[in-house]
């Protein structure tokens, strides 16, 4: 997966989360065999992805790029990315924890 195509998942994924996962600006971290990429959601008057870490975080995501490709299109469930370790809090951990619980309830497959 390219740079440019984690960056388009990302913009993705900003699209997808519900208001509540909105509150806080946040990275991720996305590994695959190339490397890993990070990625800033900066959560504020005009939320959007930047690549690199641009702005003060709150907490930090990292997930591989398989996992996330999936979790972007549905197929993903967050939380059982979470328990297997494939998604890791660092950070604040109540923060990145109400995202996980807010993507959860946003939908069937999340």
């Amino acid at each position: 997966m390219s740079s440019e195509d984690k960056l388009a998942s990302c913009r993705k994924l900003l699209d997808l989360l519900p208001p509540a996962a909105r509150s806080k600006s946040f990275y991720l971290f996305v590994s695959d065999d190339d490397g890993a990429s990070s990625f800033s959601f900066v959560m504020d008057s005009a939320p959007r992805v930047e690549p690199g870490e641009v702005a003060p975080a709150a907490f930090g995501l990292h997930i591989h790029a398989l996992d996330f490709t999936e979790l972007v299109e549905g197929y993903g469930d967050v939380r059982a990315l979470l328990a297997d370790g494939r998604l890791r809090i660092e950070g604040d951990l109540g923060a990145g924890t109400l995202w996980v619980q807010a993507l959860a309830a946003s939908g069937p497959s999340r």
